[in-house]
């Protein structure tokens, strides 16, 4: 049984960033299509802003402490998973600043905030896991 749980670990741990950089990639989106003026930006930040930022991280604590769990070696399935986490935050924030499109001032602004919100994600993916790593 142990040996089944350490095959399928590192698929698990693929699906789940895939969720995440399917999510982060949503939201990219939706950000994307956003008509922005002063008023919307201001609601936006006022009240939205840590929406934004705030619900991805929950989201990927609770995909990190149900995908550590699942791994025999706790500690070693954090480690494992917090190298996958540092490669694919690196990859999605290289494919958002390498798309093939006419840099103006509103597609900077929502890659900026893009990329604030996967680093927030990836800090507390990282630390989730290496928390869950060190706790016996």
């Amino acid at each position: 049984m142990k040996a089944i749980r350490w095959i399928l670990y590192i698929p698990i741990i693929l699906i789940a960033l895939g969720l995440l950089n399917f999510g982060l990639t949503y939201l990219t989106i939706q950000l994307f299509d956003f008509n922005w003026n002063f008023w919307r930006v201001l609601i936006f930040i006022t009240f939205l802003g840590g929406t934004i930022v705030y619900l991805p991280m929950l989201i990927s604590m609770i995909i990190t402490f149900l995908t550590v769990s699942i791994c025999p070696d706790r500690k070693i399935g954090g480690y494992i998973y917090s190298i996958f986490a540092v490669l694919n935050f690196l990859y999605l924030i290289y494919a958002i600043w390498s798309l093939d499109i006419e840099f103006s001032g509103r597609v900077i602004t929502t890659l900026v905030i893009a990329t604030i919100v996967i680093l927030f994600t990836a800090g507390h993916t990282i630390v989730s896991a290496l928390s869950l790593a060190e706790d016996e």
